[in-house]
């Protein structure tokens, strides 16, 4: 396999495919920031509506299982569903604890776990040989960070109307113009900055995981997958915790 190869490349067809796509998605320009593009793939993107999917039939599973008439007495037993309760108490916690009521943190935990999950999984795709995780890639890390971006804003004009605005020009007109200035590159600098964190991260440490399993495929990139699974969770609690703080500014009272 070469640096770009995936297991999906075996899939028959699947070269046409990406041709048949390149020609519309494809970038054909460059600049001096952005150099021509050399390789185009479809691999992130499918990868995303296999994990999508596969969220998709969990939360049915689990919100089935959830309604039964048992479901209020734990199993004996760990099982699937277990973990992910377990993982939904936790997400709850630490959005209740940044939250400064229970009711803007109910308002905000479905798309908190929903940011965690997906990008936790994303992120384990990584430790699969053969594979490319999407967070690697700086499409996917930007669409999570603008749409954090645009829900922050539209939570703040939703619970504060037009008084939201004045974050941005301050209690005194004589400095609004430098304090319009000075917010607006302190709220474009969220975005970029969750984008880049999530980038630089994941994409070093599916480098570094691929450069040992395929200099030395037994026994020594075990640590490093332990790693990966490590650094994985934390990036994506990292993520979803910065994104509940930038909520939970929105919604202070302070506005």
């Amino acid at each position: 396999m070469g640096e770009h190869t995936t297991w999906f490349d075996l899939l028959p067809g699947f070269d046409n495919l990406q041709a048949f796509f390149r020609q519309y998605l494809g970038r054909s320009w460059s600049n001096d920031y952005l150099p021509p593009q050399e390789h185009f793939s479809l691999v992130p993107v499918i990868t995303l509506l296999v994990l999508m999917f596969f969220l998709l039939m969990v939360g049915i599973r689990f919100r089935r299982q959830s309604l039964r008439d048992d479901a209020l007495v734990p199993p004996s037993n760990v099982t699937f569903f277990s973990l992910f309760d377990l993982f939904f108490s936790a997400i709850y916690d630490m959005v209740l604890s940044v939250m400064e009521s229970k009711e803007h943190a109910r308002k905000i935990f479905p798309l908190a776990s929903g940011l965690f999950l997906i990008i936790l999984l994303a992120n384990l795709v990584g430790i699969i040989p053969g594979m490319d995780p999407p967070t690697a890639h700086l499409q996917f890390n930007l669409v999570l960070a603008l749409l954090v971006f645009i829900f922050t804003h539209y939570l703040g004009i939703r619970e504060h109307g037009l008084g939201y605005i004045k974050q941005f020009t301050g209690e005194f007109l004589v400095l609004a113009p430098l304090m319009i200035i000075l917010e607006t590159i302190s709220h474009i600098a969220r975005p970029l900055s969750l984008t880049i964190r999530l980038l630089g991260n994941m994409f070093a440490d599916h480098k570094v995981v691929a450069i040992f399993t395929f200099m030395i495929p037994l026994v020594i990139p075990l640590p490093f997958l332990f790693l990966g699974v490590l650094v994985s969770l934390v990036q994506a609690f990292v993520f979803t915790l910065l994104a509940v703080v930038y909520f939970s500014m929105a919604l202070a009272a302070e506005h």
